[in-house]
């Protein structure tokens, strides 16, 4: 087996590793199945902000810093974008590749695509349910196996695109509902 292959840690490259994990994505699921929505605190733009950040957060060693405090503002029913935007700074978030977990191909894409969505100023339209629902989406992707795909296919539509309807952006991560929890629109 590649020697890199194994130094790297089991969590990268399956997100339930943790136990802390299967519960975050346990409230996610719960909280899509009960059709609870939180409410959004601020308005489309700080929405984008923080859709951007927790896109490009998931570069980090650490991407349940900021992943952590969203699940908990799930669970509190209210997400404070401004509360969210101003953990920014203490994000510890490389920029190029990662060879934490960019062993592969796409994943070393990926991380330069992430820096390159990191550069620019993204504007998503549409309506604060829709923003709910892309929120809950994306979060419960990253709880999968397959995480990378959700994060590029977000990547690479924001790149195309950097203003773009949330719906449409829904429609895509549908693609990774394995669970049907989301009913159909």
């Amino acid at each position: 087996m590649n020697k890199i292959f194994k130094q790297k840690n089991q969590e990268y490259f399956y997100p339930l590793y943790q136990e802390k994990d299967k519960v975050a994505f346990a409230i996610v699921q719960a909280s899509i199945e009960q059709q609870s929505l939180p409410e959004i605190a601020g308005d489309l733009k700080l929405f984008s902000e923080f859709f951007q950040l927790l896109i490009i957060s998931g570069k980090a060693r650490n991407w349940r810093q900021l992943m952590n405090p969203v699940i908990e503002q799930i669970t509190n029913k209210k997400l404070l974008l401004a509360e969210l935007l101003a953990l920014k700074p203490e994000l510890d978030i490389p920029e190029g590749v990662v060879s934490d977990w960019a062993i592969f191909d796409q994943d070393q894409k990926l991380c330069l695509d992430l820096d390159e969505l990191a550069d620019l100023n993204i504007e998503l339209t549409g309506s604060l349910d829709e923003a709910r629902e892309l929120l809950k989406r994306y979060v419960l992707t990253q709880y999968l196996q397959d995480w990378r795909g959700p994060k590029m296919a977000m990547a690479l539509e924001l790149l195309a695109t950097p203003r773009h309807r949330i719906s449409h952006l829904n429609q895509v991560l549908a693609n990774w509902d394995y669970l049907k929890l989301f009913k159909k629109s």
